[in-house]
């Protein structure tokens, strides 16, 4: 019971509506009901708010933000971009697939820290513009990086490349353009649902990137996508859904 947690996850306001807050075992022992709970990385909320998961991000990130900007004047350019790539980037990236659909307020906090490190990269001020930054690193913006990573997913399922329980979610709704079914659903927390938001996703790229068969190709064709037409790609997302 010492090393294990239990969570209900609830939609919010909707906690004190619980019987229960604990799970009784043999000998008089139990589990606490938890409202956050640590799994392979990623901080879980009753909600599925993910803020607790987003502050350890940016406590951590910003923590090494400072550490390398005292040896920064050290390092040449192109090794502070793989450093801060390396360490601090790849703490955005990292289990970022769940992350999808969470309140804009967090979505921003993670996209000024992205902010913070490119102007670290090129020693700009606090307040710089980082667009022109963005683009000499060929960086996509947090809210992109987490579309990436789903529509990577969903590619791995159709080619039987992932886990069978994500395979199983995935069904083709005309497989002559490559578009997949869309479940209906009638609540923002279902909309995150790898069932609902991967198909929506993946309908919305052009077909001749759908129909690529070489995952790096698609990969780097996604990429060049989101990177170049990412509010365009945005904006047809809900033209797709069934």
């Amino acid at each position: 019971p010492g090393k294990s947690q239990i969570i209900v996850f609830h939609p919010k306001g909707m906690a004190d509506t619980f019987a229960f807050n604990r799970v009784t075992l043999g000998s008089g022992s139990y589990i606490n009901i938890s409202n956050k709970v640590h799994n392979l990385g990623v901080i879980y909320e009753a909600d599925m708010g993910f803020t607790s998961h987003v502050n350890s991000i940016l406590s951590e990130g910003y923590q090494l933000i400072r550490n390398i900007s005292a040896v920064r004047k050290y390092l040449p350019t192109e090794h502070l971009r793989t450093l801060v790539n390396s360490m601090i980037v790849a703490k955005i990236d990292s289990c970022n697939s769940v992350l999808y659909g969470i309140s804009s307020y967090d979505l921003g906090r993670l996209q000024r820290f992205q902010n913070s490190c490119a102007r670290l990269i090129y020693g700009k001020h606090k307040y710089d513009h980082v667009t022109n930054l963005f683009v000499d690193l060929h960086w996509l913006p947090v809210k992109a990086r987490i579309m990436f990573k789903i529509i990577c997913m969903v590619f791995k399922s159709l080619q039987n490349k992932a886990p069978l329980y994500l395979s199983s979610l995935l069904s083709y709704r005309r497989e002559a353009d490559a578009t997949l079914m869309v479940p209906r659903c009638n609540s923002a927390i279902g909309e995150r649902a790898f069932c609902v938001c991967g198909p929506s996703l993946w309908n919305a790229l052009p077909q001749n990137i759908r129909s690529i068969s070489s995952f790096d190709m698609f990969k780097g064709k996604l990429q060049h996508h989101l990177f170049s037409n990412f509010y365009e790609f945005h904006r047809s997302l809900m033209r797709y859904r069934t």
